[in-house]
């Protein structure tokens, strides 16, 4: 990808050099759980395949008491159980086997609300109406209950009892827990798979990406509504791309085209995308310059909200060209992170050491850098930034590291605190890889809502969660040769219910 910072050719970045299998623990996490709940109601003889429907007549002899033992209780007795007041309850296994979906009939006061056990054991329960139970491991028993008001009081059925099916999972080496919630990141070995993670580094969710394009999956993000996926596929010999929408129950929605999608983007409130882009110039003095460019689509009108050579490149006449496979250009941007906050993005400067941010109007608001004048840059280094993500009070940087002349810069993740009256930067709070790591294929990092850093080392094939103190309280290793994509913590999918 041009990382020695002169000169590039297409492909970019793939594949990655480095190798997994970090720590020396191996277990692979699909198999290491294994819970039987029954229910006499709807016991299945056998495990449920994705269209099978199974259907729980509530008036049928049953209550908490026959649930396995007492952890599948849920909490609290104040509810008055009143399963006359429903009629049939349909759960069905969806296209996802590790996604169910409740539907149900009731006439009450207000929509009734979904609670089950979720594959940390834990029960949560969804907004009300909603039906769909996400985040449960395969072949599983999962233990549910629906609650609503009536005439002012909390009514409740008796705890009924689902299966899910089987799901095809990576490999994952885990020690340690992450803070509650999903962590969403394609696994690229062979295949591009897009997986959720819980906190207990369970696969609860998989996806096999299409092979039509040559781009492995590299970012997926929760969708706004907070109720789909979406995940990019992209082609450097043709420059399709596309933005892949899937509902949480596996099924597609939606495909947004976007020509020349390249590492990263966002969505924006209302669906539209906002990705990168390259653009490739001849300039007047014959050389060929490749930037980048920030770029919104609905999927039928596109337009150019920032241009990187535009803000920060050369002041000469050019002509854009079209690339083509094996062409070797200069790299001057090469930007490979953005990230939308709902104010602006926050655009990696890869080649530039640096990072941008831009406005919804699309002006360089400011440019940290070791030469900018927007800050004067105090302890700290940007060194090849792979991801920028706003924090409080600041930025927050994966940088992938680099050898130059002998010396090794490793990968870190570096919080900088802004003072924009002051024009001051520096470097507040940092972590870096040990043993040190040079990331030649992506790298992110994100600040979590308590205080941890998720560090994704993609390459290396390493995720880590590190406290504030720099106690690493999650490892998570794939196979030699495979690679994390972009990993974000997305918090949790529903609310948890207080023991």
């Amino acid at each position: 990808m041009g990382d020695d910072g002169t000169s590039a050719s297409y492909p970019r970045d793939w594949p990655p050099t480095e190798t997994g299998g970090q720590m020396s623990r191996s277990r692979e996490i699909a198999k290491r759980r294994d819970r039987s709940v029954g229910h006499d109601c709807i016991s299945p003889a056998t495990r449920p395949e994705a269209t099978l429907i199974l259907t729980l007549l509530l008036a049928c002899d049953s209550s908490p008491s026959e649930t396995a033992d007492d952890t599948h209780v849920p909490p609290g007795d104040d509810c008055i159980p009143s399963d006359d007041a429903l009629g049939a309850v349909e759960v069905v296994v969806t296209t996802m086997p590790t996604v169910l979906r409740a539907t149900w009939s009731l006439d009450a006061d207000a929509p009734a609300r979904l609670r089950f056990v979720d594959s940390t054991g834990r029960w949560v329960e969804n907004e009300p109406g909603e039906g769909l139970m996400v985040g449960l491991l395969p072949n599983t028993d999962v233990p549910w209950q629906l609650v609503w008001e009536e005439g002012g009081e909390p009514r409740c059925s008796s705890v009924g009892s689902a299966t899910t099916g089987p799901l095809s999972v990576p490999a994952v080496d885990v020690e340690g827990a992450l803070a509650p919630g999903y962590v969403i990141t394609p696994i690229i070995d062979t295949d591009s798979t897009l997986v959720l993670l819980d906190a207990l580094g369970n696969v609860v969710w998989s996806h096999e990406a299409d092979a039509e394009l040559d781009e492995p999956m590299i970012r997926a993000r929760l969708g706004r509504d907070r109720k789909s996926v979406l995940y990019h596929l992209r082609s450097n010999s043709s420059h399709e791309g596309e933005i892949v929408r899937l509902g949480l129950d596996g099924e597609e929605i939606a495909r947004i085209p976007f020509p020349g999608i390249d590492i990263d983007w966002d969505e924006l409130e209302d669906g539209r995308i906002a990705g990168l882009n390259p653009e490739l110039r001849l300039y007047e003095n014959g050389e060929l310059v490749r930037g980048d460019r920030l770029v919104v689509t609905d999927g039928t009108t596109s337009v150019v909200l920032w241009n990187a050579l535009d803000a920060l490149g050369p002041d000469l006449p050019y002509e854009v060209v079209e690339p083509s496979e094996g062409e070797v250009f200069q790299e001057f941007s090469h930007c490979n992170g953005v990230s939308y906050d709902g104010e602006g993005f926050l655009i990696s400067l890869g080649n530039l050491d640096g990072v941008a941010r831009v406005a919804l109007d699309g002006r360089t608001e400011w440019v940290l850098r070791a030469d900018s004048p927007d800050f004067d840059l105090g302890p700290g280094e940007i060194v090849m930034p792979h991801s920028a993500m706003a924090v409080e009070g600041g930025v927050i940087v994966f940088n992938r590291g680099m050898e130059i002349d002998g010396t090794t810069s490793c990968a870190n993740a570096t919080v900088f605190t802004l003072d924009q009256e002051a024009h001051h930067a520096e470097a507040s709070w940092s972590v870096t890889s040990d043993p040190c790591l040079v990331i030649s294929f992506l790298g992110h990092a994100q600040r979590l809502a308590g205080g941890e850093t998720l560090v994704d080392y993609s390459s290396a094939g390493l995720l880590q969660q590190v406290e504030n103190d720099g106690v690493i309280t999650f490892n998570a290793n794939l196979q030699a040769g495979s690679a994390f994509g972009f990993a974000t913590h997305l918090g949790e999918l529903g609310t948890p219910i207080a023991e």
